[in-house]
Parts: structure tokens; C-alpha cells; sequence
């Protein structure tokens, strides 16, 4: 329940809880799963972007970009996008749901 409530903040689910069951886990891992890749995604992405812009432009931007590049690289600048996580629930919440039923 614990992490069903970190990933989609649902009421719904929470009165199901009673229900969960081994599909329910199995959905909710499929969920989490998704959750990562799309935040790796996404972190590849801006730091491939900061990267390359960084390239054509100068002084304090330039300084910046790649500051925000080495943290991303480095894990010390964590990529836990709105939208992964609302992606995530679109694909999963009806499934979590449907599992409990």
C-alpha cells in the first residue's frame, strides 16, 4: 500500500487495500518498472539537450548548462518528472484497480 500510495496518491486504490493481491503486486512492479525507464529516459534526454546547447552558447548560460549536465550525470540532480509519474498512473491505475476487484 505503501508504495501504491507513492505512485498514484488515489483514494480508490487506498479502500481496496483489503483486496490486494499477488496480481496487484505483480501490476504495481510492472508500474514501478515504467516509472524508472521513463525517468532514465528523461534524464538521458535533458542531459543530452544541456549538452549539445551548451555547445553554441557562451559564458554564464554555457556555465550553468553544463553545471546542470555534471549533475544529472553525477546523481546529485535526481530527473522524477511530473510526467512519468502521470504517464505511469494513465497506464497502471486501472490495472491496480481491476487486480483488486
Amino acid at each position: 500500500m505503501t508504495i501504491i500510495n507513492i505512485l498514484f496518491d488515489d483514494n480508490q486504490l487506498r479502500g481496496l487495500k483489503h483486496n490486494f493481491n499477488e496480481r496487484t503486486a505483480e501490476v504495481v512492479e510492472q508500474a514501478m518498472e515504467e516509472l524508472v525507464k521513463c525517468n532514465a529516459s528523461m534524464k538521458e534526454l535533458v542531459t543530452g539537450l544541456t549538452m549539445g546547447i551548451s555547445v553554441f552558447t557562451r559564458g554564464w548560460l554555457k556555465q550553468s548548462l553544463d553545471r546542470i549536465a555534471r549533475a544529472l550525470r553525477d546523481k546529485q540532480l535526481q530527473f522524477d518528472g511530473m510526467g512519468c509519474r502521470n504517464q505511469v498512473t494513465i497506464n497502471f491505475r486501472m490495472e491496480i484497480y481491476r487486480s483488486a476487484l
